[in-house]
């Protein structure tokens, strides 16, 4: 393996272990995210009512990669 190998090697290793204690915070702060579709359905309304919502800054929400989360109590936290 040479140097470049042993670094990007190290850099994912580093990389996941940042995600894993991301995950584990949010765990602890009791943050519930949940997709799109689930939200969808929880709330029972359209795809295309979430996209104004967002649209509109009425519900918060996190772009993690190419998907969208929800936090659910911070969804509840507007709507209650």
């Amino acid at each position: 393996m040479n140097d470049q190998q042993e670094m990007a090697v190290l850099l994912l290793d580093a990389l996941g272990k940042a995600v894993e204690r991301i995950n584990q915070k949010e765990e602890s702060l009791g943050i519930d995210l949940i997709t799109d579709e689930e939200l969808q359905k929880r709330l029972q309304v359209s795809r295309t009512t979430l996209y104004n919502w967002r649209k509109a800054g009425i519900i918060p929400y996190r772009r993690i990669g190419n998907k969208l989360r929800y936090s659910w109590k911070a969804v509840i936290d507007v709507f209650g």
